[in-house]
């Protein structure tokens, strides 16, 4: 399920889920993964492929 709100602070993160706890409200959120240039081999990539 998704879900379109504006929340201050969180622009460009994906809510998920949102459901109701008790007296809360739970939100899962995913951040987009964009991608950077490695400081190591110079190739674009979107996650940690060297140490």
């Amino acid at each position: 399920m998704y879900f379109n709100m504006s929340i201050p602070g969180f622009e460009g993160v994906e809510i998920h889920k949102l459901e109701k706890v008790g007296d809360r409200i739970a939100l899962y959120v995913m951040m987009p993964r964009k991608e950077h240039k490695c400081p190591v081999c110079g190739n674009l990539t979107s996650k940690v492929h060297d140490y």
